[in-house]
């Protein structure tokens, strides 16, 4: 027996790290997407331990009573606003 699945992918910027929008359309400023300092990624030194998700960090700010982790990099496949994001696309599917 085969699993077949949808191949869902995230528009991710690689100016600022956020979902939803490329770097044409960005108007935020650039952040590293694995610590989220003003730095372009092949430019950062930080360890896994430093690692914080820019769409995690901003979820929070606007959702104050129900936290998610942000110790993990914008590029985490297992990051929760990332998942959310696929979730969102899976459900606007019209089979």
């Amino acid at each position: 027996m085969s699993r077949v699945d949808d191949y869902l992918v995230a528009k991710r910027c690689f100016r600022c790290s956020r979902y939803n929008h490329t770097y044409k359309d960005c108007k935020g400023e650039e952040v590293c997407p694995l610590c989220i300092e003003n730095h372009k990624l092949k430019e950062c030194k930080a360890m896994n331990s430093e690692f914080k998700c820019i769409n995690c960090i901003t979820y929070n700010k606007h959702h104050p009573h129900t936290q998610i982790d942000t110790a993990h990099s914008s590029l985490d496949r297992k990051c929760p606003s990332l998942t959310a994001v696929l979730d969102k696309y899976k459900k606007n599917i019209d089979y």
